[in-house]
Formats: structure tokens, sequence, C-alpha cells
């Protein structure tokens, strides 16, 4: 009998985990209003919430590298104190993570956010004994391009790409993933759209957490089955 199939999971933070809009639109306000900028209505801000805001400020300010640096000093300085605890995990994250520790399965949270940031909302809603290590970007903006943050995390770790699952909520999840011959699955309970998800060429899309643990113990018993057929009867 061939040994069973192990399987990594990628797991995005921000709109994946955790409902973290609250804190970062606040952020994103005080931090343009800071620079004199008037902030975009709430329900346009919602989806900066995700790529990285480093590119996302650039395209809205308009300007240089330095007012750049300033608008995110200014966001860290209220996310730092305050942003950083207005979120909450999703309603059935834990049960999925409770009832996926029971396979054979290597979690990580690989995010945009600066990973010193990820690692305090993680441990501080409850979550670390669930994965392996948290990934995310440097504070000077180095590997805040998904793309380059998975294959940092797949020089750290013994990752196979053909046995790894990327789940995110917006479409820069999915596409970096592909990146590295990564499947992806969307999140539909966050905040990009059905649309954007299709569009990146998800493997599935899923509606709610219990849906995704369905499915992810469906794929492990296939695979299992595909690997381990039953003898033939004598």
């Amino acid at each position: 009998m061939k040994e069973p199939v192990t399987y990594t999971l990628f797991f995005d933070l921000d709109g994946t985990l955790t409902d973290s809009r609250e804190g970062i639109i606040r952020c994103i306000q005080h931090a343009l209003g800071r620079m004199g900028f008037p902030a975009p209505p709430e329900e346009d801000l919602v989806h900066w919430i995700g790529p990285p805001l480093q590119d996302t400020f650039a395209a809205y300010l308009n300007t240089g590298k330095s007012d750049v640096d300033r608008v995110l000093t200014y966001y860290r300085e209220r996310y730092t104190t305050i942003g950083i605890y207005e979120n909450r995990i999703y309603p059935g994250i834990k049960d999925l993570l409770t009832g996926l520790s029971d396979f054979r399965l290597t979690l990580y949270v690989v995010t945009s956010k600066p990973w010193k940031y990820a690692k305090t909302v993680v441990d501080g809603i409850g979550l670390k004994g669930f994965f392996k290590a948290v990934y995310g970007s440097e504070m000077d903006g180095r590997r805040t391009n998904k793309a380059d943050l998975i294959r940092y995390v797949r020089s750290m770790e013994e990752i196979q790409p053909e046995r790894t699952l990327m789940i995110g909520d917006r479409e820069h999840d999915i596409l970096a993933a592909h990146r590295h011959a990564i499947n992806g699955i969307g999140a539909a309970w966050g905040y990009g759209t059905i649309e954007e998800l299709v569009n990146a060429g998800v493997l599935t899309i899923c509606e709610t957490p219990s849906e995704l643990q369905a499915f992810l113990l469906s794929m492990i018993r296939d695979t299992d089955a595909d690997q381990n057929p039953a003898s033939p009867a004598v």
C-alpha cells in the first residue's frame, strides 16, 4: 500500500480567516485624512482589503514614493494601536480548522500583511495552534507581492505544488498561486467577488467554511482511494 497523500494549505488572512473590514477601513480613512486627501466611500474601500496597500495607496494618491511612505506611516500609527484589534474571526473558521486537524494537512497563513501584524492577529484570535507558521511581507515592502511571498515560503518549507492549495478571497491570491503551479480555492465569504475569483481560475468556490471543509475532506478521500485501490477479490 502506498503512503497516504499529505496536503499543504495556504490560508489568506484578511477576508478568509478574519473579518478585518472595520479596522482596515478606519485606518485607511485616518491615513488619507492626515494626508489631506478625501477617502473614497466605505463600499469602495472594501475592495482595498487584500491587495498590497502600498500599491493601492500609490495608485490612489498618484504621487511619489515619499507620499506613499508617509501615508503608510499614518496608516500604521492607528493600525498598531487600534486597528489591529478591530477584527473578528469569521463564523465557522475555528470549526473548519478543528475539523481539519485530524487529517494529513499542514496549514500556513500566507498574507500580504506584514508578518509581525499577521502573527499578532492570529495569536490574538486563538488560531496559533492550527498553523505551522505565519508568513507575510516585511515592513519595508518586501514580499507584499503574493507571488514573491509564495516563492519565499517554498524556499523555507518543503512544499509540493501539486499537493498544495491556496485558499483566499481575492483574485491576487489565486493568480499568485498559479504562478507556482498551485491551485486556488475561492472563499466567497470574504471581500472579493465571485466574478473575480472565477476569472482568476479557481479550482472551486466555497460559500462557507463548512463547505470548504467538506470539499477538502472529499478531496483527501478521493486521492487516497486513487492511490490505494481496494485489492481485487480472490
